[in-house]
């Protein structure tokens, strides 16, 4: 699997057989997973069932990457899953390999060289992975057909635009933040709305962003996400959906950025509340007018939902909505 793999960590060469790896951060990192079970048998139908999946040579990984810039143990995890579920579909059944997955968990493991020449290699996190068959369902039901009749999955394409990109690499603690979180069944969408706020940060440079960035994978990933941890944030989609994005097309229309910014920057309820008490009377002029819809029965059914357990939460939905409609107007296709 190349000598660079052996040099880096020599003492784990009897895992081989049974690790995944991904090298990040120019070789200086180093992700291993390994599957683990008190049943061996299981273990080994595993590790049987997905063997022909791993790469040979010189790479940086010994797997086919779903997504870009995986490099932390959870980020890693995520990257492994879905590339099995891709491979699953045209080798192995989905049932087949849930039920190889059945009661295996994985341990992951992240390690670092300080440089490329020094001989020192710190161990900077060690994950337990309890229950990779709930991520492979919620992978599974990311799984969505094209109009052209080929497939595309939300939570790939979700978390392939989550690292920000630059000329000589990518910032990926965005990633790591939506990895944790779903690993975890936390909530996710603060780390998608400081995305999405990067995307119109970018815009103001290059209108041409909007173009690249591919927003309806965060929505169905939002909705199906929440629907697979079973979370309250879901009875908050349809309000703030309807709502967020009557605030992404009004800056649109009204080029008020103040908007998305007062609402970032709210720190308590009664911040969020005025935002959208403010909003509604210095644009009431475009209301009037038709310009732009305002859905009053969803503004007084989000009021209403909002209280101080979910307020954080109902802001960065509104982010992200907002977000993406601006985005989505901007766009020249």
């Amino acid at each position: 699997m190349g000598s660079r793999f052996a040099k880096f960590v020599p003492l784990l060469l009897p895992l081989l057989n049974q690790t995944w790896f991904s090298y990040g951060d120019n070789f200086l990192s180093l992700t291993l997973l390994w599957p683990v079970s008190s049943d061996l048998f299981a273990t080994d139908v595993f590790l049987r069932q997905t063997s022909a999946l791993r790469l040979q040579g010189e790479t940086t990984h010994n797997y086919p990457h779903a997504f870009g810039y995986a490099n932390s143990p959870l980020s890693c995890f995520l990257d492994l899953v879905c590339t099995l579920w891709e491979q699953s579909r045209t080798s192995v059944s989905k049932d087949v390999l849930e039920m190889t997955i059945s009661g295996i968990s994985f341990h992951a493991m992240q390690l670092s060289k300080p440089t490329a020449r020094s001989n020192v290699v710190n161990v900077d996190r060690v994950e337990v992975i309890p229950d990779p068959v709930g991520i492979l369902r919620l992978v599974v039901a990311c799984h969505r057909p094209s109009s052209s009749g080929k497939t595309w999955n939300a939570l790939v394409s979700t978390l392939n635009q989550m690292p920000i990109r630059h000329d000589d690499g990518a910032d990926t603690r965005l990633l790591e933040e939506a990895a944790k979180a779903i690993v975890g069944r936390l909530p996710v969408e603060q780390s998608l709305e400081s995305r999405i706020y990067v995307v119109m940060d970018e815009l103001r440079g290059d209108p041409k962003v909007a173009e690249r960035f591919f927003g309806l994978a965060f929505r169905e990933f939002l909705q199906t996400y929440y629907e697979e941890v079973k979370d309250m944030a879901a009875d908050l989609l349809p309000a703030s959906q309807s709502v967020g994005e009557t605030l992404g097309q009004l800056v649109k229309v009204t080029d008020d950025r103040s908007i998305l910014y007062n609402l970032r920057n709210a720190r308590n309820l009664d911040d969020l509340l005025e935002v959208l008490s403010r909003v509604i009377v210095r644009h009431s002029d475009v209301f009037i007018a038709g310009e732009v819809e305002l859905w009053r029965n969803n503004v007084r059914q989000l009021v209403e939902l909002i209280d101080n357990s979910n307020w954080r939460r109902v802001r960065s939905l509104l982010g992200i909505y907002a977000g993406l409609r601006f985005i989505e107007l901007s766009s020249k296709r």
